[in-house]
């Protein structure tokens, strides 16, 4: 499966499951950029030509819920990926969102992760504008003082 050019958000807080899925993802050739924060995964998305958003449910500072609100307050639509412990129910009830394109309970076969994040992007028809946004210096450092 070749991937190559295009581009992954991990958002996931616990350090050997981001690392594990990062090294899956970019044996695709993708370019893979990691998170640990809602917050931090909102300001990249606003400022990256971010693709496919694959995210644990529950993080550090929200769960996957607060991101897709996050996302939808700003005005911006991705493909998104849900992995997750989190009981049946809460994981079924976000996968009504109209940008979650899958959500599969941990643990994820590497190939499932990578055939997952390819049919996302194989169905996701028109691509959404990816460019990022002009921003002032002053709200790129802020930024960046955010998510460092």
């Amino acid at each position: 499966m070749d991937l190559t050019g295009r581009t992954v958000l991990i958002v996931e807080d616990d350090p050997s499951v981001a690392e594990s899925n990062m090294s899956c993802v970019k044996a695709t050739g993708a370019s893979v950029t990691t998170t640990a924060r809602v917050s931090a995964a909102v300001q990249m998305v606003k400022t990256r030509p971010i693709e496919v958003i694959v995210t644990d449910f529950n993080l550090t500072d929200g769960d996957a819920r607060d991101l897709l609100s996050l996302l939808d307050k700003e005005g911006i639509r991705r493909n998104v990926l849900v992995l997750g412990a989190a009981d049946k129910s809460r994981m079924e009830e976000i996968g009504e969102h109209h940008q979650v394109g899958s959500v599969l309970t941990k643990p994820v076969e590497c190939s499932t992760l990578q055939a997952e994040i390819s049919g996302l992007l194989e169905n996701s028809g028109d691509s959404p504008d990816l460019s990022p946004k002009l921003i002032s210096w002053e709200e790129r450092r802020r930024i960046l003082d955010e998510i460092t």
